[in-house]
Order: structure tokens, then sequence, then C-alpha cells
């Protein structure tokens, strides 16, 4: 009679302690390069944009109020030169 082995799994299916090993470095290497790039994104995202955004958006600002206060300073020299008369739609 032919001894039956149950408890063995199909040799296609196996994975060698080569293969293990194999697997599990190259997860290593996964996980380590993520957490590089997670690192370069976020200073990336910190560091020069910030900057740059504020600056931009100070820029854009001080140029708005000026235009607006250009626009209220020649409204009131037009008022001023009409003299007494003044219209609702002026």
């Amino acid at each position: 009679m032919l001894p039956i082995y149950t408890n063995m799994a199909p040799s296609l299916n196996t994975q060698t302690d080569r293969e293990v090993r194999y697997g599990k470095r190259q997860h290593k290497k996964l996980i380590n390069q993520q957490n590089v790039d997670r690192t370069v994104r976020l200073e990336k995202r910190n560091e020069p944009m910030s900057r740059q955004v504020t600056m931009a958006i100070s820029d854009e600002v001080r140029t708005e109020i000026s235009s607006l206060a250009q626009k209220r300073r020649d409204a009131s020299v037009r008022n001023s030169t009409r003299g007494t008369t003044s219209s609702f739609f002026l």
C-alpha cells in the first residue's frame, strides 16, 4: 500500500524560503521609499510653496487695496471740482 500525504500542498503554490525573504525585502524597500516620498512631498508643500503663495497673495491684496484707494481718491477729486452741483448718478 502507498502512503497518502494529506498535509502536502501542491508544489506550484508553495514559496521557497528564498522567495519569502525576497518578498519581505522588496516590501521593506517599498515602505522605505514611500516614507521618503512622503517626507519630500511634505517639505515641498510646506517650505517654498507656502512662502511663494503667501507672497503672491500679499502682492495681490496690496495691489487691490492700492487700486481701491486710488479710485476713492479720484472720485473725491472729481466730486470736489464740480462744485455744489452733484448728481445722484455720478
